[in-house]
C-alpha cells in the first residue's frame, strides 16, 4: 500500500489487504475453510476507510512541523543567548 505524505509517496510495508471481489467469488468449499476468519476479513475491509484520514493527518503533521520555529537558533553554537 502506498500513501501520500507531503509531496512524496511512502510505501507501507507489512499490511495485508483482503480482495473483496475474490472473497465474494469463492465457491462453497473454499469459503467454508475461511469462514472462521470472516470477522477479521470484514474488520480489515472496514478499517481501510480510515486510511485516507490517517494519510491526511500525516500530511497535516508534516505541514505543522515545517512551521515550528527553530528554538535553538538564538543560542548559536556556544549555547549563549543572542538577542541582537
Amino acid at each position: 500500500m502506498t500513501v501520500r505524505i507531503g509531496d512524496r509517496d511512502k510505501k507501507i510495508l507489512g499490511l495485508h489487504r483482503i480482495d473483496e471481489a475474490k472473497l465474494n467469488a469463492l465457491k462453497a468449499e473454499p469459503f467454508l475453510h475461511v469462514r472462521k476468519a470472516l470477522p477479521i476479513a470484514y474488520a480489515q475491509m472496514l478499517s481501510m476507510g480510515h486510511v485516507m484520514g490517517l494519510e491526511k493527518m500525516a500530511q497535516q503533521r508534516g505541514q505543522m512541523q515545517e512551521k515550528i520555529p527553530d528554538i535553538q537558533a538564538p543560542f548559536g553554537d556556544d549555547d549563549m543567548i543572542s538577542f541582537g
